[in-house]
């Protein structure tokens, strides 16, 4: 039987968390949760469990998604995870910028938050890794 998925996310808002962890668990996906940016990186920094794919919300304290997944492209073992942020912002210019710090995807909070989620995740793990 082949290995699950194994996605990480940061959000601090725990509904979120809770309706991404359902989700995902349902989709046939292993998910570790986490409740910030910093939590997500010092995990990632100390574990050397693998990941498919990383989810993640811009507004958290501490480190906000764009500073975390910065700090993610320099760890060698997620400089080629895909990663894609999953946000109630509308600034125009987080795009550029979650872009520019190497997340493949900005998926917005909103009734069609969770298709296209599920659309992208099985796109991006679909492909060689």
């Amino acid at each position: 039987m082949p290995q699950a998925f194994r996605i990480a996310f940061a959000d601090d808002d725990p509904d979120q968390g809770y309706l991404l962890s359902t989700v995902l668990r349902g989709r046939g996906f292993d998910v570790l949760p986490f409740a910030s940016g910093d939590e997500l990186l010092g995990w990632a920094e100390h574990d050397s469990g693998r990941v498919d794919a990383v989810l993640l919300d811009n507004d958290m304290p501490g480190r906000d998604g764009v500073e975390c997944c910065r700090a993610l492209r320099t760890l060698p073992a997620y400089a080629s995870v895909p990663i894609a942020f999953v946000t109630g912002s509308s600034a125009p210019e987080l795009h550029s910028r979650a872009h520019d710090a190497g997340a493949r995807q900005v998926i917005g909070k909103d009734e069609t938050m969770l298709e296209r989620l599920v659309l992208w995740l099985d796109e991006a793990l679909s492909g060689p890794r």
